[in-house]
């Protein structure tokens, strides 16, 4: 059964300059993550979406790619962007580390799932799309949940046999026949 844990930065242990300059802007000033990486996930998000029945948005679909936190910011209008970067390079392992975990999974996952659409949408496989699609964006959305659970401080934990049941391959497997 999942247990939730903090994972925050000791007030003792952060550097007091950063932590200050951290208030009032969008990065969390306990984590040093910010929500606004997450807008690069959305993008793909809303456009898988319409995919079922905007068959062509695929080369926009397919023009997405992975981002690093450090790329999406430097390519970012986000004024604060320079701030996000030395955060999250300053920011504790115990806040990162799940965080990066969880963006790892999203970048294996979407890469995947749009490969898979590409191939049902050339075989002309509507409902199969439809049906894919589904399950991705639900897996997505799921990912998304956790990148932001981290951001904001925590951390879900599973047991062995919770693990286990998450990673059941024939499941995964069956979003991509």
């Amino acid at each position: 059964m999942p247990t939730v844990a903090a994972a925050r930065i000791d007030e003792a242990e952060a550097p007091p300059a950063l932590r200050e300059r951290l208030r009032g802007t969008n990065i969390n000033p306990e984590t040093y993550l910010a929500t606004d990486y997450l807008n690069h996930f959305a993008e793909v998000v809303m456009l898988l979406e319409m995919l079922p029945s905007m068959p062509e948005c695929l080369s926009d679909i397919r023009a997405w790619g992975p981002k690093s936190y450090e790329e999406h910011f430097r390519d970012s209008v986000f004024s604060d962007k320079e701030l996000a970067i030395q955060a999250y390079l300053e920011a504790d392992p115990a806040s990162r580390r799940p965080f990066d975990a969880v963006i790892d999974e999203l970048h294996a996952v979407l890469p995947a799932g749009i490969e898979a659409a590409a191939a049902l949408i050339e075989t002309g496989e509507a409902a199969r799309l439809e049906a894919m699609i589904a399950g991705l964006l639900d897996q997505v959305r799921g990912l998304l949940d956790r990148a932001t659970a981290c951001i904001h401080g925590h951390t879900t934990t599973m047991d062995q046999a919770s693990v286990d049941a998450a990673m059941d391959q024939n499941a995964v497997d069956s979003l991509f026949d």
